[in-house]
């Protein structure tokens, strides 16, 4: 099947293959938290393209599967290590702006009044 597709290029196999490939897909798909399920199905999709355009020779079936599995496992990875690192730099941001302990007003956590109401249980 990837053979006749490198061959003639007919988008006819690259679905077959595709749909082959969907259980590999939807599996990674679902683990990348950051993306969405379906943008980060069509990108795995897209390196599933790619990984067949890269296969410079047909050994057998088995090793042509095994090349694009390893492919889009490099891809998911890159794409987790990207996704990861995007979150920790917004986490980083969320905290310099909205809990930086240098701007944070200690002075106004207890009013006067509350503080009167609480002393004369003291």
């Amino acid at each position: 099947m990837i053979q006749f597709y490198l061959e003639t290029k007919q988008q006819k196999y690259f679905e077959e293959i595709v749909i082959k490939f969907k259980p590999l897909l939807h599996c990674y798909s679902k683990k990348l938290y950051d993306l969405e399920y379906e943008d980060s199905f069509q990108e795995l999709t897209l390196t599933l393209y790619e990984a067949i355009l890269h296969i410079k020779q047909i050994k057998n079936e088995y090793s042509c599967l095994l090349y694009i599995k390893k492919f889009i496992l490099h891809k998911f990875y890159s794409l987790y290590d990207k996704s990861k690192k995007l979150k920790h730099e917004k986490s980083k941001i969320d905290n310099i702006y909205f809990f930086n302990p240098v701007s944070f007003n200690t002075s106004s956590i207890i009013s006067i009044p509350l503080w009167n109401f609480y002393r004369q249980f003291l």
